[in-house]
This record gives C-alpha cells, sequence and structure tokens, in this order.
C-alpha cells in the first residue's frame, strides 16, 4: 500500500505503484522511491510525510521529503571538455544543478549573453556544484572559457526555459 493524495490533497491509499506513478506523470510530477529501513517509502511532492511499518521499532516515524517536479529541476555534468547534456529544457523559475564531477579539471562557465545567467566565472575544479534558477524564459547559452569561446569549441551549452 502507498500513500498518496488527492486531488483536494487528502491522503488517499492506493494499492498499485505503477498507478500512483501514472497518475502522477499526468500531473507533471516526478515519483520518488526510498528505503527506510528496507521499507519503501514513495514521496511526491513535497510534504510531511508519516510511514508505518507493522512491527517495527520507532514506528511510525515521521520525515519530511521533497520530489521534483518534471521540468524544474535539471543536473548538467561538467566533465572534461563538454557539458552533459549539453542542451536542457526547464520550465520557468526551474533550476539547473552544475556539478563538476570528481576528476573534472579547469572549467567554469560564462554566459554567452554578458551580464546573464548562468556565470559562475571562477575556474575550479570538482567535485563541486553551482546551482542556477531560470526565472524568465528565453534561451540562455553559456561555455567554458577555459575550453571554448561563445561561437566555438567542445564546451558550450544552452538551457531553454519555457
Amino acid at each position: 500500500m502507498f500513500l498518496r493524495l488527492d486531488r483536494r490533497g487528502r491522503p488517499v491509499l492506493a494499492e498499485d505503484l505503477a498507478q500512483l506513478a501514472a497518475d502522477l506523470a499526468q500531473r507533471g510530477v516526478a515519483l520518488h522511491r526510498f528505503e527506510d529501513g528496507g521499507h519503501q517509502v514513495v514521496v511526491a511532492p513535497s510534504r510531511l510525510v508519516q510511514a508505518t511499518a507493522a512491527g517495527v521499532a520507532g514506528s511510525p516515524r515521521i520525515f519530511s521529503a521533497s520530489a521534483v517536479v518534471a521540468g524544474q529541476f535539471v543536473t548538467v555534468q561538467v566533465v572534461n571538455n563538454l557539458f552533459e547534456p549539453n542542451l536542457v529544457t526547464i520550465n520557468r523559475g526551474g533550476t539547473v544543478l552544475f556539478q563538476w564531477l570528481s576528476g573534472s579539471r579547469d572549467h567554469n562557465l560564462i554566459p554567452i549573453a554578458p551580464g546573464t545567467i548562468p556565470n559562475a566565472p571562477v575556474v575550479r575544479d570538482g567535485p563541486s556544484s553551482v546551482e542556477q534558477i531560470f526565472p524568465v524564459a528565453g534561451t540562455y547559452g553559456f561555455f567554458c572559457s577555459v575550453h571554448a569561446t561563445a561561437t566555438s569549441g567542445s564546451m558550450r551549452g544552452q538551457v531553454i526555459v519555457q
């Protein structure tokens, strides 16, 4: 059994995880699952959650958790000589996490249009990360000034905000 919220925000039990995932996907909500002491917990979207497992010490357990709403959060990995993926699309107000992986050396983020975003001009090594919120619809180009320019090179990318 899984707990979900109905259209009015009231908790309802759902017996079928696949159906729960499909219902949430229709509403544009990504489903998050994780294990807590061997019991599967499903969360979507951010809410205070209470999970109960019969016979488990300390049950019920209350915790907060969050889920990612589709189109609101994307990760771009900064690896040697490329951004992966180099083109992402998010909704207005969404966030892109630029994540320098371990072993990634000498990279930064420079906006193609000066004075815009994303902008992390300090050259850095991984592991590291920068989060950038994109509040306005548009196309935002960026590049690594060590390995590319605004018009050429493999370390260029775009964020399309709808």
